[in-house]
């Protein structure tokens, strides 16, 4: 915390606002610097886990911790090329996870960039 910051004079920091299980995800990395990539279902399990880690780097972004946005960065690189087991497809973050990022980045966000290069590589047409 810097010195002129409120919350350096107390000592803590209130985050009245922040997801308990997207702090775990964050907790997890500070002390294994690893994120799980796990799920590689389709559909709304595989999409819950994009969900969670767009969280995770909307996290990242209020603490202003870069080592761990591109810590999810790279995670959600690796879900997206991980084919998925049930049909040998790869999936890519759906409407819940973009509008995360979107909404908790501001316009300069490597996460969005992410995205945007995701569905213009990836995307169809149609």
């Amino acid at each position: 915390m810097k010195a002129h910051w409120e919350t350096s004079t107390s000592g803590s920091i209130a985050l009245k606002e922040e997801d308990p299980e997207v702090f775990e995800v964050y907790l997890h990395w500070l002390y294994f610097e690893t994120l799980p990539v796990r799920n590689d279902s389709v559909e709304l399990e595989g999409n819950n886990e994009y969900a969670q880690l767009a969280k995770a780097y909307a996290l990242g972004e209020f603490l202003q911790d870069v080592n761990f946005r591109d810590a999810v960065l790279d995670a959600m690189l690796i879900k997206s090329r991980s084919k998925v087991s049930d049909d040998g497809r790869t999936w890519f973050p759906g409407g819940p996870a973009i509008r995360y990022i979107y909404e908790g980045t501001p316009e300069s966000s490597a996460a969005r960039r992410l995205l945007v290069d995701l569905y213009t590589y990836h995307g169809h047409g149609d």
